[in-house]
């Protein structure tokens, strides 16, 4: 039986969001800094939604099939 060897943990959530908007939004989709920062303020928006409605954090918020019917739609 081998042993197994601990991986180091994945990046945050945090560090994955700001890394999309900061990098795949800006750079490879090549959007302006302004519609990064509406594209960043909806989804805060959205998380704060989710969470007053599910009573959950943000990053348990989102699993979709706890989201309110008017969320999923």
């Amino acid at each position: 039986m081998s042993k197994l060897t601990p991986t180091a943990p994945g990046p945050s959530f945090p560090a994955l969001v700001q890394a999309f908007f900061a990098q795949h939004l800006t750079q490879q989709r090549a959007l302006s800094p302004r519609t990064v920062a509406t594209y960043r303020d909806a989804f805060v928006l959205f998380l704060d939604f989710v969470q007053a409605h599910c009573a959950k954090s943000p990053t348990a918020a989102l699993v979709t099939r706890d989201w309110p019917p008017c969320a999923r739609s």
